[in-house]
C-alpha cells in the first residue's frame, strides 16, 4: 500500500467519535490514572500545605499523562501509554509551558478582557475556547510557547484542517464542558470529598478523552499540519 493510500485509510475523526469516548477504557494503566489522581486529590482536602502542594501536582499528573496519550496518537499507537515514572517525568517542561500558556489566558482575561463588559467578555471567551485546540496542536507541532500563541500560527493551522476544525472545536468544548454538568448537578447532594473525588475522576475522563482526539487529528492531517509519520509502522500498530 502507498503512502497517499494509507493515509486515505485512515478513518475521519468525526466518524470515531464512540473511540475517543472508550479510550481511557481500553487500559487499566489508564483507569488507575483516572482513579488515583483523582483519589489524591480528594485526600488533599485534608493535608494542609502538603494539600495544598498535591492539589497543584495531580492536574500536571493528569495532564503529563494525557499529553503522552496525545503523542502516541498521533504516530498512529491507539492503546492509552503505561503509566510509568518516565511517562509522568521524561519531558515534563512541555507540561509546564501548556499551564503557563493557560495561565497568560486567564491573566489576560480578568486584567484585560472582563474589565470590557460581559458582552465582550464572553465574545473573546468564546474565541478563546476556539483557538484552544489550535494552541495544543502547535504546541506538539512545533514545541514552541511563543508559536502557540501566534494568532497568525493559530489561524493558519485552523485553516490548513479546513472546517472540520469547527467539529473540533465544538467536540473539545464538549468534552470540557461535561465535567462541570456532572459537578454542578451532583454539588450539595455529597460530601466533599466525594464530590471532588467524582468530578476529579470526570475532569481526568474527559481531559484524556479529548487529548486522544486532538492526536488523531494531528494524525488524519499530517501532510496539511507538515507533521512526519511513520506510516509503516503505524501500519504495524492497526493491523
Amino acid at each position: 500500500m502507498s503512502e497517499p493510500e494509507i493515509i486515505d485509510a485512515i478513518v475521519p475523526f468525526w466518524l470515531r467519535i464512540t473511540h475517543f469516548l472508550s479510550y481511557p477504557f481500553k487500559s487499566k494503566h489508564a483507569m488507575i490514572m483516572i482513579a488515583g489522581v483523582g483519589l489524591l486529590s480528594s485526600l488533599s482536602l485534608y493535608l494542609g500545605l502538603l494539600g495544598l502542594f498535591a492539589s497543584f501536582l495531580m492536574p500536571v499528573i493528569m495532564l503529563k499523562y494525557s499529553f503522552e496519550a496525545l503523542q502516541a496518537t498521533c504516530t498512529g499507537d491507539f492503546s492509552p501509554p503505561h503509566a510509568g515514572k518516565d511517562v509522568i517525568v521524561n519531558d515534563i517542561y512541555l507540561i509546564y509551558k501548556q499551564f503557563f500558556l493557560f495561565v497568560m489566558l486567564i491573566v489576560a482575561y480578568v486584567a484585560i478582557i472582563k474589565p470590557m463588559g460581559p458582552i465582550v467578555s464572553i465574545f473573546i471567551l468564546l474565541i478563546f475556547f476556539l483557538i484552544l485546540p489550535a494552541m495544543v496542536i502547535v504546541l506538539i507541532l512545533k514545541d514552541s510557547l511563543f508559536q502557540a500563541i501566534n494568532p497568525l500560527v493559530l489561524f493558519k493551522t485552523a485553516q490548513r484542517i479546513g472546517p472540520p476544525y469547527l467539529l473540533v472545536f465544538c467536540f473539545a468544548a464538549l468534552l470540557y464542558i461535561a465535567p462541570l454538568i456532572i459537578g454542578g448537578y451532583i454539588i450539595g447532594n455529597l460530601p466533599a470529598f466525594f464530590y471532588t473525588f467524582v468530578t476529579g475522576m470526570a475532569k481526568n475522563y474527559y481531559i484524556l478523552a479529548m487529548y486522544n482526539l486532538l492526536g488523531y487529528v494531528i494524525l488524519q492531517y499530517q501532510k496539511k499540519l507538515n507533521y512526519a509519520v511513520d506510516l509503516s509502522s503505524f501500519l504495524d500498530k492497526t493491523s
